[in-house]
């Protein structure tokens, strides 16, 4: 009986290191994940937090070699669920103009930029949850289409047609 609970104190502790590991290697694409679905900087450390309890808890379900997919699959839950709380108190998530303005850009630059961002932002509240998470994983994550069709687990033409669909909506509303 004793070997069986020092066994599970040695696979408790070898699953600490490993989500310890885990939480060092995938931190930063997990803030950059939350931040890119619309997690607002004041509460990303909260939404941060959420998402490695929840990693903590299943963490046993996790397959080698499909952690990070898990993780932004978690992360994109979390941003959902800080997104609709958002809408619940009327709040809306806006770009930083302090962080702008204290760049040393000229003012006109900051204008375009702000203007830029604002219209990115309102581009990505549009779209449907299907096409902003295609896009987003494709333009600013740089994943491959494959690899997103499973990380959502779809076929790679719906993915290349929900890509194509949010590069199309995208150049109605810049133009």
């Amino acid at each position: 009986m004793s070997s069986n609970v020092f066994a599970a104190s040695k696979s408790c502790a070898a699953r600490g290191s490993e989500l310890r590991e885990l939480v060092k290697r995938h931190s930063w694409a997990v803030g950059r994940h939350l931040e890119r679905h619309g997690v607002a900087t004041g509460d990303m450390d909260d939404a941060r937090q959420r998402v490695w309890l929840t990693t903590a808890r299943h963490f046993d379900r996790i397959q080698q070699g499909s952690e990070r997919a898990f993780l932004l699959t978690v992360a994109r839950r979390e941003a959902g669920h800080t997104r609709r709380t958002y809408r619940r108190r009327s709040e809306t998530t806006e770009v930083d103009l302090d962080e702008l303005v204290s760049s040393a850009l000229p003012s006109d630059e900051l204008l375009l930029r702000r203007q830029r961002l604002e219209q990115a932002g309102a581009l990505l509240q549009q779209m449907d949850d299907g096409l902003r998470v295609v896009l987003l994983l494709f333009a600013l994550e740089e994943t491959p289409t494959r690899e997103i069709a499973d990380f959502l687990q779809l076929p790679v033409g719906t993915v290349k047609s929900r890509l194509r669909r949010a590069r199309s909506l995208g150049r109605r509303c810049t133009t």
